[in-house]
């Protein structure tokens, strides 16, 4: 699930037939269908190469609804498949009943820069957000994290701070070919 507004960063490896990174690709040059709600997405893409052949596909949602972005590079063979829920998470008003209760969380959650990201190459990352519940459960893939952002190359969050419902959750630092490092298991976030 991702939220209006809140930019979404899909992490897509490119390959040659030989298991090379597949540099310099433009969005261009590749074959998107973008929809909301089954109907084609004016939202702006971004095709960002952060690494060798590790590129990150980035827009901002601007209206709730279903979308779905498969993107194919018939050089190299390689498609990307990405099936998200846009949703609108109203900022609560302590229980009246006019939004929902949420918790902002950043890098700072916890003290100054306690959840920045410390490891080697930072960027090729990105910071996921699971319910520690579904993280047990072996639901732990990209598309099970209620919130994501971009890591910038000093390891701050690429975006100021993520909205997500108080809970306990686990922070989740993944790259692109696999790699998966949890900086913060069970973290308890309670409305203040």
């Amino acid at each position: 699930m991702a939220q209006v507004g809140t930019k979404r960063f899909i992490p897509w490896r490119i390959a040659d037939v030989n298991g090379n990174p597949v540099t310099g690709r433009q969005l261009s040059a590749l074959q998107v269908i973008f929809l909301r709600n089954a109907a084609a997405c004016s939202d702006a893409l971004n095709l960002n190469e952060i690494q060798p052949g590790l590129y990150f596909i980035e827009y901002t949602p601007s209206s709730t609804g279903e979308d779905y972005l498969d993107i194919y590079d018939a050089t190299n063979d390689e498609r990307l498949v990405d099936d998200e829920v846009i949703v609108t998470i109203a900022t609560g008003d302590g229980g009246s009943g006019s939004g929902l209760n949420v918790v902002q969380l950043s890098q700072d959650t916890g003290g100054v820069g306690a959840l920045k990201v410390t490891l080697s190459n930072p960027s090729t990352y990105t910071l996921y957000v699971f319910v520690s519940q579904d993280w047990q459960s072996g639901r732990c893939s990209a598309a099970d994290a209620v919130a994501q952002t971009a890591i910038n190359s000093d390891g701050s969050w690429a975006e100021s701070s993520l909205t997500v419902l108080p809970g306990t959750y686990h922070i989740v630092a993944m790259s692109a070919n696999g790699t998966v490092y949890v900086m913060r298991s069970f973290l308890q976030l309670s409305l203040s």
